[in-house]
């Protein structure tokens, strides 16, 4: 009987990997999470969807990526609207490049004032806390961070490097360009052109 009970085990074995040699060998492609709405109406667009080459080793993103990411977001529906147009943008904890671990954006959408925020996670919005100032910003006509660190990047490395916590951020806002950072505790600026990234 006990003979027995181990040639079963044994069949059932190997059933088990001669099925498993024997597939296809393709992984199976594994489907984006797209939560529903959660509290507070925060939508999350592409959760650990975001391509690799958007994300630097130390974790900061690119702006021109998170562009192309809200252009997908809005046209797939995982943002609730269509009609955006952005009045700040900001990024926090910027990087030599003009890379940041996060956007923060004021827009208009429909006509109604929304907070955009970006991070590894995708896009999630929600509402705007407060008035929302300044004009439209034409998205394709400012140059891209990456570009005015790269045109400025004497100016900008002697300023960073020279800060005591190498701790900036950067904002778009009304055709400007503003790099904030911190110099022995009082807060200091430079200002560029947003759309020749020439100095102000």
């Amino acid at each position: 009987m006990r003979f027995q009970s181990v040639f079963v085990v044994l069949i059932i074995a190997a059933t088990v990997f001669v099925c498993g040699c024997t597939g296809d060998g393709t992984k199976p492609q594994s489907q984006p999470f797209i939560p529903a709405e959660t509290e507070g109406s925060v939508y999350l667009a592409y959760l650990n969807q975001t391509p690799d080459y958007l994300i630097t080793d130390d974790g900061r993103l690119n702006l021109k990526g998170a562009f192309t990411v809200f252009e997908n977001s809005v046209e797939d529906g995982y943002l609730p609207g269509e009609n955006y147009s952005f009045r700040i943008i900001r990024g926090i904890n910027t990087d030599i490049n003009g890379n940041c671990e996060t956007w923060v954006a004021g827009a208009l959408r429909d006509g109604e004032e929304v907070l955009l925020r970006y991070t590894s996670s995708g896009w999630s919005e929600d509402s705007w806390p407060g008035g929302l100032e300044g004009d439209e910003i034409d998205t394709e006509g400012i140059i891209m961070p990456f570009e005015l660190f790269n045109k400025n990047s004497v100016l900008i490395s002697k300023v960073l490097n020279g800060t005591i916590s190498n701790y900036a951020d950067l904002e778009i806002r009304s055709d400007i360009y503003t790099i904030t950072y911190s110099d022995g505790g009082s807060l200091k600026s430079l200002r560029f052109d947003s759309k020749t990234g020439d100095v102000i």
